[in-house]
């Protein structure tokens, strides 16, 4: 079982906003920002970034979409 880091924020429709290899959810945190008041914003650290649990590797696509 993978423990996985999320941050949310607002309401409204949801938005899942996705990082690119190397980065976390912090990216996202101007994005967040400006569109939390009419969306419910959702970033994830994807599997091996942030604080999102770290098994060993090695990593794919398919397993990053499995995550979900």
């Amino acid at each position: 079982r993978l423990t996985m880091n999320l941050v949310e924020a607002g309401n409204g429709p949801a938005v899942l906003l996705l990082h690119g290899l190397g980065w976390d959810h912090s990216l996202w945190n101007p994005t967040v920002e400006q569109f939390s008041p009419q969306y419910r914003m959702i970033a994830a650290d994807t599997r091996g970034h942030g604080a999102t649990d770290k098994p060993d590797g090695p990593y794919d696509m398919e397993m990053f979409a499995r995550d979900y």
